[in-house]
Formats: C-alpha cells, structure tokens, sequence
C-alpha cells in the first residue's frame, strides 16, 4: 500500500527542474541480497523491463512541456508546492465518491473541451465591510486567474470569506480544476493563519458561533478592533475593575497583527484575551472599546451610597421566618458592597473621609466592629440630605480614592521589578540626576511615520513643537525638569528621560512592563504631571494617577464665516470628554484652533509641527491652570480650560458666527436658519445634558438665551412674507431642532401642503416628508414634483436648480429615484 502523498521536502524543491538527477532505482525488497529473496529483486531491478520504464519516466519527467507546466505551477501556489497536486490524487479522490454521475458537454469555447459538472461558487465580497456577493460559474477555467486573486485578497482581509470558500468545494473536490482551487485555497488560509498569530491569546475562527461559546461570554466580554490600539490602555483598566471579564480582539488580518499583539501585551493576562479575524464586531457584544472609558468613568464617579445588592441564596419565602419583635440592624455583610465600604480597607482615605464626619474617628472607633458600616451608612445619608456641601467633600474623597486604587491595581509591579526598574532609572534614564520636581513631555510621531496603525497626523507633536511646549513648560512653572518620552528630543538625553525607554533590559521583553515602569516612577520620583498631545499614552498615564495636560485639536478650528464647529465627537475627544468628568483637574484639556503645515501629510519624517503663536500662549496657560500654583488652577469644581468647547466663551464664539451668516448679502430664509444651526445647537445640548460640567448649568441658561435669539430672528424673516412659513411658528422650530417625524409639525404641514397645493391629505404628509429629505439627505424619493415646487415655493428656485444640478437631475427626469 502507497504511503500517503507528502509535501516535497525544501532540499528537493531546491533543485532546478533542467538539471535534475535520475531518481534512485526502485527497490522492490528491501533484503540484502545475501538472501534468496533479496538477489532475486536485485535481478528484477536491473532487468532490461524495469531499465526501460525507469528510462522513459525520467524522460517525461525532465521534457520540454513537463518542465513548462511545473513552472506555471510554481507560479500559481509557489515554488516546490506543485508536489502536492499530482495529477493521480484527483483520480484517487474520484474513484473515493463512487460511481462518476453522468457528465455533460461543456459550453461552447470551454477552455481544454474537459465535460465537467461544477456548482457555482458564491463568494463574499473579500474586504470587510462590503456586502457585495459574487455568483462566480466555474464551469470555465479561465476564471482561474480571477479566483487567484480573489483568494489572495481575502486572505489578506477577510479569513471568514475564505473559509466559506473552502466549505463550499467541501472534502472532495469535483475535478483537477476544483482540487487546485481547494489546496490554493488551503495554503492561503495557513499562510494567513500563520500571519495573524497574536501571541499570549486564544484563536476563534471567524465564522464561528460566538455567543454560545462559553469562554467569551457576551455579558462578560470585551471586544475591541485591532487597529484601535489607543483604546487598549482603558479596555486593560476595565478588566481590572471586573477580574472575570475577557476581551475579544476582532478584524485581525496581517497587517493588523503587530496592534494585536500589541493590546494582547498591555493587557497580560493570556488566559483571558482571544482574537478573531471577524471583520465585523461579533453579534450580541455591547461592551466595545468605547464601552470601557464609560464603565471607568462610573466606577471613579459612583456614588458614595451606592451598594451592589445581595445575591439571594434562597427563592422568596423560603427559610425561617424573621422575628418581627426584634428591631433589625443593617447587615454588615450586605454592606460590605457599597462603594463608602471601599475606604474602610484603606487607612488614608478612611482617615480623610471621618475627618468630615460628626464624631469623627472617635465616633467610628466607639462602634463596634460589626456595627461600623452601618454607621458610616446612616451617618452619610443624613449629611446627604441636610448638608450637600458636605457631602459633596466626601465624595470628592472617594473619587481620589477610586482614583488611586485604580493605579494601584492598574500597574501592580513586584520588588524584583522595583529593582530593575530603579537600576535602568538610573544608568540610562538619569534620575540619579533628579534634583526637583519633573514634567513628563510625551514625543508622538505616529501619524507621520510609515509604521503600522499610523493614524491621526494632526495629533502629532512636531520636531519644533516639542520644543515649543518644553519651552511653556518652563516659562509658566520656572525650575521643573523636563522629561523626555519617546524618540524626541534627543538633546534632552543628558538628564533625566525617558528617550526609548521600550528598549531598557528591565522592559524590553514586555509591553505591560513598560506600564509598571511607568507606575514605579510615579511612585518613587516628584512626578507633578505630563503634557503632550492626544492620544492613548497620555490616558494611561491619567489612568496611572498622573495628572496630565492633553493638547487637542478645538471643533473652532479653521472656521470660514458662516461655519459653526462640529461638535460631532471623535472616538478620541468622546473619551476624553467622559475622562475629564471622572478624573476633573487630573485630566486636564488644551485645545489649539490653527492647522499646522503638513499636519495632514503622512510619511512624512522629522516633521517640524510648529504651533501658531495663539495655540502657544494657549498651550502655557492651560500648562499653568493645571500644573502650577496659583490661587486659581484647576479644582474639582472647576477644571476645563477657558480654550475648552464647552466654555460659555467658546460657546459665545461658536454662536457669533450666526450673525455672519444673517448677514450675508444673498440673505436667508427662515428655514435655512434654523436649518444651518440645528446641528450644532443639538450637538451642544446633547453634550450638556451628559456632563458633569459645573459649567452645565450656565450653558443652560445661553442655550435658552440663544433659543429667544433666533425665535426673534425667526420673527423678522417672517415679517412681510405673503405667505407666512408656517412651521416656523410656535413649537415648529423645537421640532426641527429635535428632527421630530412624528409630532404636531408634520401635522399642521401636511394640512397646509393640502390646501397650497390641492393635494390628498396622504400626499401632502408624504410631500412634507420628501421635502426634509431633499432638504437634509439631498435624497430624492419618486413624486418630486410637488415637492420640488414646495421647495421653490419656500427656498427659492434658485436652491431647487442648484439642488438639481448637484444631483446632475433635470425637471423631466425629476422624478426619478436616486
């Protein structure tokens, strides 16, 4: 019986197909030929019979044609892969199925005239994210060529579409054609596989049922994309917080592997982190990146009272009944969940925290141990509700507790570690050099840079602007040291830094090290802060307890007259936002409003990145407000830089670009206002609603004043019209504001659209909502005419034409769907 075929080892493929050796002779016995047996194979392997078929198989073998062939093998799965496709395995594997079913004629012009019986192929699109499907007939080899690219490409981005490409040709393949596309196929996925390895992390097929697995459980799984490696340092603080959660990391292809593993390393734990190459996020997982900084902010910001209730053991009224002649106490084992619970465990914060109570310590130590909680309970609830003063105090204290046992938890590091990190510290960051108290000024270079995961140039720091904010630094808080972190400044290398600290031998071997390096330093050297622009490495070092400066770009950026910012978050500046709400004067916020030279560019080395004089002296104060020692800085109740978005200031700024758009000379309609400004002004509100911002209450009130504003604005558009724009009245303009489909503005404009127009009630409500169709969405829907006449009617036929051509539509093809 024949061994199995096997792949060609690599010293046989090394060899070129012209100048190949004539294979050994076959032995048929594998005797000595001292034996009977063994001189009689002997005789046979030398006969006149077996010389000629060994003579003429090495003749094939090395022709013309054979060589020609193997070489375009070669060429379609690689050099020496063509060992795995002779031509007998499909006559093997045909012979496997049975009896061959009949066959019919190929189509006309078939490539090689072959009769075969092939099922076409469905294949996926093979980039993520494209919900395209292609029915490919291979009934024609001449789609071989396009199935190889298509192969190639899914390897690359979409591992799940090439599975379901090899499932469909299924174990056994129909013919030669099919055998070559399965094995091609199964080389690129274990190349591929191979590709997207992510070290210290379990593998999850793509395609694979991920909600009824058992080791990442939906409820209790993190998921995080791996290209989003600036969320990587919140996902890490989550997980410390809820030591049974997991994370899956989805959408790794090659090229996001070294993000992957990269996440994997900061998180450190391998029995806990799995990946994926899903190029969607799986179905039934809530809990994304941007899950984790709210799930922070909650666990810093929790209510001092608040207590996780009790699991049950038992169904309601089962067991002994309870005594109800006996007065309860609180149970102290029920307490021992809620968050004022927390500071007993930590003789500091407890300490602060009775400090403010009445009776004090003296008060807490009379109680009896068991009777303790109870005590704080009911003592914080009564300040709760007849001193919210002094309540909020106390919750001040258990936020900088959260804080601090965050970072504890964080970055735990142990006393070998310590030692490593204090010698590095010293024989190559010079802190033995470390004479007064030190600012960290993070160097980031990776938007301009070619490495992978280069993202977001703009919030690169720049060769001169690096310099720019060492030289704030030391203008607003005098005698400090500068730290470098990072690649940059170079010069700054002679005192204490952390210039490519990643390759110090008390880290190099792993991410998470660097993280607890970073802590040791927090703990061990007079760290009063650090400045640099956004980005993930300035949030763990928040997350580490030091406070930081994040220089940002403000939504007022580049404003045109006319414009209003958006206030349409990034991923980025949302997190910041909910960061700054938890950690207040911790996290403080610097936004630049001048675009620098090239900041957009990529690949672009040693970009120089200078700040606009503006930004600068915005950079100092801000660098002041938080870090220095006035009686002004930074406090809990008040922490965000007057260059911050939510500032009434800038707030003011943002809405004085309004009377520039009053007052343009073409004019404007009433509804082009409110249309203009509506973005904006829900962004602003929807921001208000969800801070913690002590200025929330005073961008109230200029929210409710600008409300007057444009009602009266409204009002003198209206003036004169000779017909009036009705739904600009009243409660109108609230329901444009608040895009609200369903209430009494449609209503009255369907029953004005009726009368103006002459239409049935149904069409004119089906009018009215074509019309903020094309108004918002330049979507326009069938039975546009009367629409497009409403629109005239209201805006002018000046925008209906101008709408129109941008849509390259004509009156008579006006209604035409798009």
């Amino acid at each position: 019986m024949r061994e199995p075929l096997q792949p060609r080892k690599d010293a046989e493929t090394a060899q070129l197909d012209t100048s190949r050796k004539a294979r050994p002779a076959p032995t048929f016995a594998g005797n000595a030929p001292t034996t009977a047996q063994g001189k009689w194979a002997e005789k046979m392997n030398n006969s006149p019979h077996v010389l000629r078929q060994r003579g003429l198989s090495d003749a094939i073998r090395n022709s013309p044609r054979t060589v020609s062939q193997r070489r375009k093998m070669d060429g379609l799965v690689g050099h020496g892969q063509d060992g795995h496709l002779p031509h007998e395995v499909w006559h093997a594997l045909r012979q496997a199925q049975g009896p061959a079913t009949p066959t019919r004629l190929p189509p006309a012009g078939a490539v090689g005239g072959t009769a075969v019986q092939r099922k076409p192929l469905v294949l996926p699109h093979p980039q993520p994210g494209n919900n395209e499907v292609w029915h490919v007939d291979t009934e024609h080899n001449s789609g071989k060529e396009y199935l190889k690219n298509w192969i190639d490409s899914a390897s690359q981005s979409n591992l799940p579409a090439l599975n379901s490409l090899i499932r469909q040709l299924g174990p056994i393949p129909v013919d030669e054609f099919e055998l070559w596309l399965l094995l091609y196929a199964r080389l690129a996925y274990g190349r591929a596989r191979e590709l997207i390895q992510v070290n210290d992390a379990t593998y999850i097929p793509g395609d694979a049922e991920f909600s009824s697995r058992d080791d990442v459980p939906p409820a209790t799984t993190l998921i995080m994309r791996a290209i989003n490696t600036g969320d990587m340092y919140q996902v890490r603080g989550s997980m410390v917080l809820h030591p049974d959660f997991k994370l899956l990391i989805w959408n790794v292809t090659p090229q996001a592997r070294a993000q992957a593993n990269m996440a994997a390393a900061v998180i450190g734990a391998p029995n806990r982190v799995f990946y994926t190459d899903c190029p969607v996020p799986p179905p039934g997982y809530a809990k994304s990146e941007t899950w984790t900084t709210s799930d922070i902010e909650a666990n810093v910001s929790g209510d001092l009272l608040f207590t996780v209730a009790p699991t049950r053991d038992k169904p309601k009224g089962e067991g002994p009944k309870r005594d109800k002649t006996k007065k309860d106490k609180p149970k102290n084992e029920e307490l021992k969940n809620a968050n004022f619970a927390k500071l007993a465990g930590d003789d500091g914060a407890l300490a602060e925290l009775l400090n403010l109570l009445p009776g004090g310590a003296e008060a807490y130590q009379a109680q009896q141990e068991g009777d303790r909680l109870p005590w704080l309970q009911k003592t914080l609830g009564k300040i709760k509700n007849q001193e919210p003063a002094l309540y909020t105090r106390a919750q001040e204290v258990y936020r900088r507790f959260c804080i601090t046992d965050l970072a504890n938890k964080y970055a735990p590091y142990s006393q070998a570690q310590a030692h490593a990190f204090e010698h590095d510290l010293q024989a190559r960051g010079h802190f033995d050099q470390a004479s007064g108290p030190c600012v960290i000024v993070n160097f980031r270079d990776t938007g301009h840079s070619a490495r992978p995961g280069a993202n977001a140039p703009a919030l690169d720091t720049g060769l001169t602007g690096v310099q720019q904010i060492i030289d704030a630094i030391q203008t607003k808080l005098g005698a400090v040291q500068v730290v470098a972190m990072g690649e940059k400044p170079e010069s700054l290398g002679g005192q204490p830094n952390l210039l490519k600290y990643w390759e110090w031998p008390s880290v190099q071997q792993s991410r998470l090290d660097q993280t607890l390096l970073l802590k040791y330093l927090k703990d061990n050297y007079p760290i009063i802060g650090a400045v640099g622009m956004r980005s993930g490495v300035m949030d763990q070092l928040a997350l580490l307890g030091i406070p930081i400066v994040s220089i940002d770009i403000s939504p007022h950026s580049g404003l045109a007259d006319g414009e209003l910012p958006d206030l349409a978050t990034s991923k980025g500046w949302d997190r910041g936002l909910k960061l700054e709400d938890s950690y207040k004067q911790n996290y403080g916020h610097a936004f630049i409003k001048h675009a620098r030279k090239d900041e957009k560019k990529r690949k672009l080395p040693n970009w120089e990145g200078a700040f606009h004089p503006e930004d600068i002296a915005t950079i100092a104060g801000a660098v002041d407000f938080y870090l220095g020692s006035k009686a002004d800085k930074a406090k809990s109740d008040n922490y965000r830089h007057q260059s911050h978005p939510l500032q009434p200031a800038q707030v003011r700024e943002g809405l004085d670009h309004l009377i520039k758009v009053v007052r343009r000379p073409e004019g404007i309609t009433a509804y082009a206002l409110i249309d203009h400004l509506r973005p904006y002004v829900k962004q602003l509100k929807t921001l208000v609603t969800s801070s913690r911002a002590q200025q929330s209450e005073s961008l109230g009130g200029l929210l409710s004043a600008f409300d007057e504003v444009i009602e009266t604005m409204v009002n003198q558009k209206e003036a004169g019209q000779a017909r009036g724009i009705k739904w600009m009245r009243d409660n109108q303009k609230q329901a444009l504001l608040t895009d609200d489909r369903h209430g009494r503005w449609y209503r009255e404009q369907s029953a004005w659209a009726a009368t103006a127009f002459g239409m049935a009630p149904e069409q004119a409500a089906i009018a009215v909502q074509q019309y903020r169709a094309l108004n918002e969405h330049y979507l326009v829907p069938p039975e546009t005419e009367r629409l497009l006449l409403l629109h005239a009617l209201v805006e002018g036929i000046e925008r209906v034409q101008a709408v129109m051509a941008y849509l390259g539509m004509t009156p008579q093809t006006s209604s035409t769907s798009h």
